[in-house]
């Protein structure tokens, strides 16, 4: 292969991987004002310091329940709000200490 077939199939790959660089930042910025305005939400709902904890509150919450965040984010926007400031959200929902795995789970135990 000539220099100049050469320095064409690099650019080609280098076109390739712009390409889908741009997808991507598109992408996000399809998302990103969805789950920005979903963050005030929970930040003013649980008095959160700034949007950044309720970020990552929102996080915590799409990876516990294996829900895709934009998915949380539009659910957060549109669910009602509750009447008053006491109100719960989920009034039926049981409240109890959060379970915290510790060590492998019962997969990765080795057989006894």
């Amino acid at each position: 292969m000539s220099t100049a077939g050469r320095a064409a199939a690099a650019d080609d790959g280098e076109l390739e991987r712009l390409r889908a660089e741009l997808r991507d930042l598109r992408a996000r910025a399809r998302v990103r004002p969805l789950i920005s305005q979903a963050q005030g939400i929970p930040q003013e709902r649980y008095v959160l310091p700034d949007g950044e904890s309720a970020f990552a509150l929102m996080q915590r919450a799409s990876q516990r329940y294996n829900v895709r965040l934009h998915t949380l984010a539009g659910v957060l926007v549109t669910a009602p709000r509750p009447e008053g400031p006491d109100a719960l959200w989920f009034p039926q929902r049981v409240r109890g200490p959060e379970r915290r795995r510790i060590g492998p789970g019962p997969a990765a135990a080795a057989p006894s």
